[in-house]
């Protein structure tokens, strides 16, 4: 369990693990710490990391951005090298296709090298 004074400026947290409602990695004086990211907003706050602290009443819909958002320049990342961050993924198959996609087509123009896998 991540407490607050386990974060220093510059950390980030990237919160996988909280796939339901009551379950958590990181306190809710942690999270207060933290400015908040995840993928997106209705699932992580029913079942994510973000979830006990949105019962508690402690994070709300404006303090929490999403990362799509990011990507798409309608919102902003990290404000800066000492801010301390926490993306809060819950895991959504749709970003995870966009991503592969991504990373393929990046190998396919020769932007990206990648090692053989055999399964």
């Amino acid at each position: 369990m991540i407490a607050a004074g386990d974060l220093r400026p510059g950390h980030h947290v990237a919160a996988l693990g909280a796939d339901v409602h009551g379950k958590g990695e990181v306190e809710l004086d942690a999270l207060a710490r933290c400015r908040l990211f995840c993928d997106e907003w209705e699932q992580a706050s029913a079942g994510g990391e973000l979830s006990g602290a949105v019962s508690a009443g402690r994070v709300e819909r404006e303090d929490v951005t999403e990362l799509g958002d990011v990507l798409l320049g309608r919102a902003t990342g990290r404000h800066d090298a000492g801010e301390i961050t926490l993306f809060d993924s819950t895991g959504l198959a749709i970003q995870d296709l966009a991503i592969a996609a991504a990373v393929l087509d990046a190998w396919r123009a020769g932007k990206a090298e990648a090692s053989t896998v055999r399964l």
